[in-house]
């Protein structure tokens, strides 16, 4: 289960998605607008791997390794090289490596399986880990183990168990004794031994091994 900012959408037992709530952009992925208070069905398919809600869009991967995305799209945050929003499953680029993929405010960022992490959308707050905002996937890490988005930040496992993130920082949600927003990507203090990541809304939490 996922959860949005007026959305939730789940993954069944049989592999399809489900999703409820708000639709003012889109993001139940039922082809309208309308509100949905009850679980509608996106589309037929019953492949889906993983799920991801944003503040207003879903981001989905599904078992042959293609990632989806739907919802509000005014930064670009559903990786299909425009700005309008989708009202069911968009392909982001042709990619069949996608592996696991979070959203967050305006930003989505994906890890594929060789370990490059990768963030399109929004960079307000560096949020992307590089200069400038983007409608399709860009190259982030290039050996990351896991990654997760936040509100208006990234974090991700590298393969040596350092953790980095980047982007808003008001909070220190950056993690390196600092509270400056941060456009690139940035070593986490103390942590050299991490397992797996979760960024939330303005913090971050880490298992180390």
């Amino acid at each position: 289960v996922t959860v949005g900012y007026e959305h939730s959408c789940a993954r069944t037992l049989d592999g399809a998605l489900v999703c409820w709530g708000g639709n003012d952009y889109g993001q139940i992925g039922d082809g309208s607008n309308d509100p949905a208070p009850s679980a509608l069905q996106v589309g037929t398919a019953t492949d889906w791997a993983s799920i991801t809600a944003g503040e207003t869009n879903v981001c989905a991967v599904r078992t042959g390794g293609t990632a989806w995305c739907w919802g509000g799209n005014a930064s670009g945050q559903l990786g299909n090289g425009s700005t309008e929003d989708q009202y069911s499953p968009t392909q982001v680029g042709s990619a069949t490596t996608w592996g696991t993929i979070g959203s967050g405010l305006d930003a989505t960022c994906a890890r594929r399986t060789d370990g490059t992490v990768w963030c399109w959308g929004s960079n307000a707050l560096g949020q992307l880990g590089q200069s400038a905002w983007r409608a399709t996937p860009t190259r982030i890490i290039t050996d990351g183990a896991h990654a997760s988005a936040g509100y208006a930040h990234a974090c991700t496992v590298r393969t040596d168990h350092t953790l980095w993130c980047w982007g808003g920082d008001a909070n220190g949600q950056v993690g390196d004794g600092t509270t400056f927003e941060q456009p690139n990507p940035t070593t986490v203090t103390g942590i050299n031994d991490a397992s797996a990541i979760a960024a939330g809304g303005s913090g971050a939490c880490a298992i180390v091994t």
